[in-house]
């Protein structure tokens, strides 16, 4: 039930069990890139939070793709504009790690 709820908040609001096994993996990547993000912000290393903003826009076109690709999906301009905000952000932080 948990994980059909997350499906729904990701964008497959009708999801079956079988289709929302893969978001497990889904939530502990999150988690994880959270952390990093958390971590890095509290430590200042605004460079290395960039370029991880640059390689993390990766997920957000896969999970664009997977979107948009599912008859189902939804939510695919939330994940556009996340993707964009990232690949905005990351040079942005960098640069101003550089100054």
């Amino acid at each position: 039930m948990l994980m059909e709820q997350v499906a729904k908040t990701f964008g497959l609001p009708t999801a079956t069990a079988d289709e929302v096994v893969f978001f497990q993996s889904s939530t502990g990547r999150n988690i994880g890139a959270g952390l990093f993000i958390y971590i890095m912000t509290y430590l200042r290393e605004h460079r290395l939070l960039g370029i991880f903003f640059l390689c993390w826009s990766t997920a957000g076109m896969a999970d664009t793709k997977l979107l948009m690709e599912h008859p189902r999906g939804e939510l695919v301009g939330m994940h556009i504009r996340n993707t964009c905000a990232l690949l905005v952000l990351g040079p942005l932080l960098i640069q101003s790690a550089s100054q």
